[in-house]
């Protein structure tokens, strides 16, 4: 299975492809407009996927934190309240990256901008049916990059330790009261 960078070029050619050589305006005009359509399914698939991750209270390895304390853990705070807390340092990472809706907004404007162009550039029907094909293109990028979070999610399921019990352990460190 390629990366998803060459399968998104693969789509991107496919769709210059099919159209007619006399078209360029309109060609340019669709690469653009099935660009940011593939950026915006990405980038919404990886906020779906780390909303995934946070309701199964999983994290992934680009949000795990790496923390080594300075000092000896062992006779100071107990190393699974650390993790605990290291954990919970990753879920914050999550909750701020999920919570950034401005970047979905300004594709859903540019998809929408360039869609306008591109209504302009040709006649009804030629609109359509580049529209159309670049529907069927996003939705096989959709579908690749679901089961590619899928086998994420499950890698990680697989290999992660209890972080339930971790978050349990600094929810109570943190409700404790400080002596």
């Amino acid at each position: 299975m390629p990366n998803l960078k060459v399968f998104t070029n693969e789509l991107l050619g496919e769709l210059v492809s099919s159209l007619e050589q006399d078209q360029q305006a309109v060609r340019i005009k669709a690469f653009a407009l099935a660009k940011k359509t593939f950026a915006k399914t990405k980038h919404s698939s990886h906020i779906h996927f780390l909303g995934k991750c946070l309701r199964k209270k999983l994290v992934p390895s680009g949000f795990d934190i790496n923390f080594h304390p300075g000092f000896d853990v062992a006779n100071g705070l107990p190393l699974r309240q650390v993790r605990a807390s290291i954990f919970s340092c990753s879920c914050h990472l999550m909750l701020t990256i999920l919570s950034m809706q401005r970047i979905n907004d300004n594709l859903t404007v540019a998809m929408s901008n360039s869609r306008d162009i591109l209504k302009e550039q040709c006649d009804a029907l030629l609109y359509s049916q580049v529209t159309h094909l670049i529907h069927r293109l996003n939705r096989q990028l959709y579908e690749r990059l679901c089961r590619v979070k899928n086998d994420k999610i499950n890698h990680i399921s697989a290999t992660q330790s209890c972080p339930t019990e971790l978050l349990a352990i600094y929810l109570d460190h943190v409700t404790a009261p400080f002596v």
